[in-house]
């Protein structure tokens, strides 16, 4: 592969202002108030006519009021997205960079390492599964979650949505496989559940290893989330902004996979400094 090659340039940042008059107008931003009215009653309309399913024309109204609440809804949120991009990001750095309810961990050699992760709407794990996990822990040294592809389910796409492009300053939007970054975001996530959030349960596991114990911890309130990710936003600026100049001249000789590992140990390092400020627990988490 070529230098250079399926590789973003780096631009000057973009930039992110509490309102963009020019995308303000361009989108109608005046439509705002009455795309959210029509969300909302298009939505209670549809819980009215949902009620009675036996009735097929109100079936037929429910689903056509429903197609007008998802039009509506992503209409606005396009509006609001591009007309007032810092807003937007704050309010998804509050939602956070992953879907986990909740994180449970395992203590082995002085860390703890994530062993089972949990949306709102799944089931708790059983013991018989957690004991699996404990176990490839154990035998491998490294979470079950540590690939790509175990952990990027878990990736909260909102994130996307101008969250990510701020907080990486657009490095996010430079790789042509994104994967990667997702990945360090839900690890980043993981890290704040297990440091910030309430210790739900704590349990007993038989295993082949002995017994282990593993802690439950519920995701934080999106106070806490928010304050990580902002945290993390100026930091990332007070570090990566005044090596802009360096990296475009280097990275003009790198190629894809180059590119990848120089933002990855940059991130990593960034990361580094966020959790050395951040970490009231004395055992912290990783994934081997």
């Amino acid at each position: 592969m070529e230098a250079g090659e399926n590789m973003v340039e780096r631009g000057p940042p973009e930039k992110f202002p509490l309102i963009d008059f020019e995308q303000f107008s361009e989108m109608g931003g005046w439509r705002l108030p009455f795309l959210y009215a029509g969300y909302k009653i298009a939505e209670h309309l549809r819980d009215r006519l949902e009620k009675d399913r036996t009735d097929k024309k109100k079936s037929i109204l429910g689903e056509l009021m429903n197609s007008y609440r998802i039009k509506w809804s992503q209409d606005f949120d396009t509006v609001v997205a591009n007309a007032f991009p810092k807003p937007y990001a704050w309010y998804r750095f509050s939602e956070g960079a992953s879907t986990i309810d909740v994180l449970y961990t395992v203590e082995h050699g002085g860390l703890e390492y994530p062993v089972y992760m949990l949306r709102e709407d799944q089931r708790k794990p059983e013991e018989k599964e957690l004991a699996e996990n404990i176990e490839y822990v154990v035998k491998n040294g490294e979470s079950p979650y540590e690939s790509v592809e175990k952990i990027r389910p878990f990736y909260n796409d909102n994130f996307s949505k101008k969250a990510a492009v701020k907080l990486t300053r657009g490095d996010f939007s430079r790789l042509a496989d994104p994967r990667h970054f997702t990945r360090w975001f839900v690890m980043d996530d993981t890290w704040l559940i297990q440091q910030y959030g309430k210790e739900i349960e704590r349990m007993e596991i038989s295993t082949s290893a002995g017994r282990k114990t593993v802690k439950a911890y519920k995701r934080p309130g999106k106070g806490a989330v928010f304050s990580y990710w902002f945290a993390g936003d100026l930091i990332y600026d007070l570090i990566d902004g005044p090596f802009d100049v360096i990296q475009r001249r280097i990275e003009k000789y790198m190629n894809e996979d180059a590119e990848r590992v120089f933002l990855k140990n940059e991130y990593k390092m960034i990361s580094g400094v966020i959790r050395s400020l951040f970490n009231p627990k004395p055992v912290p988490l990783t994934y081997g």
